[in-house]
């Protein structure tokens, strides 16, 4: 409650959800009336001060660290920490480091400068080239320049900030060198990653290459193999969860163990020991996600149960270490791992037992009706973070999830044999690599049958909510068999889909240093640019994830205003890749004549897609992409303009008029290109202006200024560009022609509503809840 107090995150449902299995009756069934007892009100009123305090210190700590990272950040500084992790990255090794503290913290102590809050930062990731001598324990200095995380600059866009935070990480550290200060280190640890890094040496010597990725991640917890397509295919399919060290494998492992232990005469306790010690060594290898942490306690849990004669309760048993996750690091609420962990375990219990308990069903039935109560009760977390829903994934899983365990059984014996001799181990994965074969096939198959995606969006906090709400209620009357639960259910699915705002939306992307607008009115949408030249995979990590977080799969209009990569390179990504699932109705570009060779070759790419392709030139209307109340006309490049020297000067630049709101995006057009326009257009004041060539000197003139009389500018730039975008002189020329300045380099995406009247605009980081 806490955290959805004071950020504004998508979780209360699941905050909901847990509190409810906390204040259950004594035979398993929820009942309003279970707070009634002065202890339960007592428990309960005293657990909730405790998550509220916990947050609320958890928020001071981040914020005071913060302030420390940003003084480390001016200048070179020499930081001090003991080594947590050790990890590989594609540029060089990445440490986690804890107790940092910069080596002449106390002189800037005692003279004030942070005050008695800067106590050090408790953990933070450091990027190093190499670290061939250094082990977990080491205490070491590095010497180098810190940053704190960035936050999600545009909607849809990963949150590196809030995962960093779930970590309990306020700093990223850059370091230029390295040295050892205390050679000691903890040999446990060093044990657990020297084994995983052995154990992935010998399956790099048995697996078959389109195997290693899944098998590294599955046996031992390591994602960062994986392909990327193959890792779409799993999660577009719903069946990703395979791919996490979970409960299926502790089960398999740990029961396992703890079964033939008991066979071979041993107790209850000393069984129980060596089975749940077993597990804990295998997560210390894995890494100890959030998935294995549950795993591994839950099952912990079970033995204790067995041992004191206890009857095992699966809500009591996801609790703890739910409870024990959150209580170390409060931000683990916000992270999907978390949140798709605990409410799949939770589904289980209900409202899948709950209904098989009460139908009576067993067998095929009562495992159908689990999956499909793990699907339902997670989706809503699903959609908020992928923004779409794999409609057969219920079906696919009663069949993935059972044959896993033979890949899991056929995996880690094939290891085991390798190290006795290598073709044994490669015989014994045999089992897995058809296993995962029939899995890839499965996915490509379930993709062909139509609407086997839903792409819904990302649903608000109130849809989530009442979707939960009509869920437990419509779940309480199929207990009772009456026929309007399954009615209830399916009027909280309603609220998981959006309703589209009425009116104008226009959306200035933060794509780094390039430009990317997106405008949707009522289901019509167009996009016009989309390129960076800061951030390469801009389509991938951007576009299509604000698309699809709007619930958009179909373009009507990608409008192209010249060729400069910093403007295309996203629109590339879409038309090369229609895996994306991401239609487009029509790419309009400007017509100058066939010059210039990127525009030529944006003609054949959608050739291949039969998309048709427009020409505009100054005069020509583009009425009707937007629907009726939307007018489009293109103001430039003029009849004879074309194959300029810069071709920033044959920019298409569009008018988009709504009501009394006008709208100018001018691309990358220059001075000259300005006059043009105003020689040949009696142009009204406008509402919102994109500022030319993302705030360049050499274009909005003070001309071209006094001419429009802007309300808002809008400067599309990355930061630290190093072209100096904006220039001052443009931006004070703005600010003298009376024009509120919004700018992507410091507000991330700005996001515009009008109704064709009012006008709304505000910066995604300046959002409530926001940076």
């Amino acid at each position: 409650m806490a955290l959805w107090m004071t950020v504004g995150m998508e979780c209360f449902g699941l905050a909901a959800m847990l509190l409810a299995f906390f204040v259950r009756d004594q035979r398993g069934t929820m009942k309003l009336g279970s707070l009634t007892g002065k202890r339960r009100g007592v428990l309960f009123v005293l657990g909730l001060l405790l998550g509220v305090g916990r947050m609320e210190f958890e928020e001071w700590t981040v914020r005071t660290e913060e302030t420390l990272v940003q003084a480390w950040s001016k200048e070179e500084v020499s930081v001090t920490g003991e080594i947590l992790e050790i990890s590989e990255t594609e540029t060089g090794i990445r440490l986690l480091l804890g107790e940092c503290r910069e080596e002449n913290d106390s002189d800037r102590e005692r003279n004030g400068s942070l005050g008695d809050q800067a106590k050090g930062i408790r953990r933070m990731y450091c990027y190093v080239d190499s670290a061939e001598y250094e082990k977990i324990g080491m205490k070491v200095r590095v010497t180098g320049t810190a940053k704190v995380p960035d936050p999600d600059r545009n909607p849809g866009a990963f949150d590196y900030w809030l995962y960093c935070r779930s970590k309990g990480i306020c700093g990223i550290f850059y370091g230029s060198r390295i040295e050892v200060l205390d050679g000691r280190y903890l040999a446990l640890r060093e044990w657990a990653r020297n084994t995983g890094l052995l154990l992935e040496r010998q399956l790099e010597q048995i697996a078959e290459a389109e195997d290693l990725g899944i098998l590294k991640a599955v046996l031992l917890g390591n994602k960062t193999e994986i392909e990327d397509d193959v890792y779409e295919l799993y999660r577009k399919n719903g069946i990703s969860h395979v791919l996490a060290i979970s409960g299926l494998h502790v089960s398999v492992l740990g029961m396992g163990l703890w079964k033939g232990l008991r066979r071979l005469g041993m107790g209850y306790t000393l069984s129980g020991v060596l089975a749940f010690g077993f597990l804990f060594l295998y997560g210390s290898i894995a890494g100890f996600g959030t998935s294995v942490v549950r795993a591994v306690f839950m099952m912990g849990i079970s033995f204790a149960a067995g041992v004191c004669g206890r009857t095992y309760d699966l809500p009591s048993a996801m609790c703890i270490p739910a409870v024990g996750l959150l209580l170390a690091r409060p931000f683990l609420l916000t992270q999907a791992s978390f949140q798709l962990s605990f409410l799949a375990v939770g589904a289980i219990f209900f409202p899948g037992n709950y209904l098989a308990k009460k139908w009576g069903w067993d067998g095929f039935r009562k495992n159908l009706l689990v999956s499909t109560s793990i699907q339902v009760v997670t989706a809503p977390v699903i959609l908020a973070h992928s923004f779409e829903i794999p409609v057969y994934s219920v079906l696919l899983n009663l069949v993935v999830v059972p044959l896993m365990t033979y890949v899991l059984v056929s995996g880690l014996v094939g290891t085991l044999l390798s190290f006795l001799e290598i073709s044994l181990g490669t015989a014994a994965l045999g089992g897995a690599h058809y296993i995962l074969r029939f899995y890839e096939w499965l996915g490509r198959s379930a993709e062909q049958i139509p609407g086997a995606i839903l792409v819904p969006g990302k649903p608000t906090l109130i849809a989530i909510a009442v979707f939960y709400l009509c869920l437990f209620a419509g779940v309480w009357l199929a207990g009772r068999r009456k026929k309007s639960g399954l009615m209830v259910c399916l009027v909280g699915v309603l609220f998981l889909f959006p309703v589209p705002e009425s009116g104008l939306s226009i959306t200035f992307l933060d794509v780094g240093q390039g430009d990317g607008i997106f405008l949707q009115a009522g289901n019509r949408t167009m996009l016009v640019d989309c390129g960076s030249s800061q951030e390469k995979e801009i389509g991938e990590d951007c576009l299509v994830p604000f698309l699809k977080s709007k619930g958009i799969t179909r373009l009507d209009a990608v409008v192209v205003s010249h060729g400069d990569q910093d403007h295309v390179s996203g629109i590339r990504y879409l038309l090369e890749n229609p895996n994306t699932g991401i239609e487009i109705g029509c790419l309009v570009m400007p017509d100058i004549g066939g010059e210039d060779e990127v525009l030529t070759e944006f003609e054949h790419l959608p050739m291949k897609r039969k998309i048709p392709v427009s020409y505009k030139k100054a005069g020509d209307r583009m009425d009707g992409v937007l629907g009726e109340d939307v007018r489009l006309k293109c103001l430039h490049p003029g009849e004879n303009d074309g194959g300029e020297a810069d071709r920033n000067e044959d920019s298409l630049v569009v008018l988009v008029e709504y009501g009394a709101f006008r709208l100018l995006l001018t691309g990358d057009v220059g001075v000259d290109g300005e006059k043009e326009i105003l020689a040949r257009e009696s142009i009204s004041p406008v509402t919102v202006l994109k500022a030319g060539h993302h705030g360049s000197d050499s274009s909005t003139s003070e001309e071209f200024l006094r001419e429009l009389d802007p309300d808002y500018v809008v400067f599309s730039y990355g930061r630290g560009n190093r072209y100096g975008h904006p220039a001052e002189a443009v931006v004070e020329r703005c600010q003298t022609s009376g024009a509120k300045i919004y700018e992507t380099g410091k507000s991330g995406a700005i996001e515009v509503l009008t109704d064709g009247e009012r006008v709304r605009v505000q910066g995604w980081l300046d959002r409530p809840g926001g940076i």
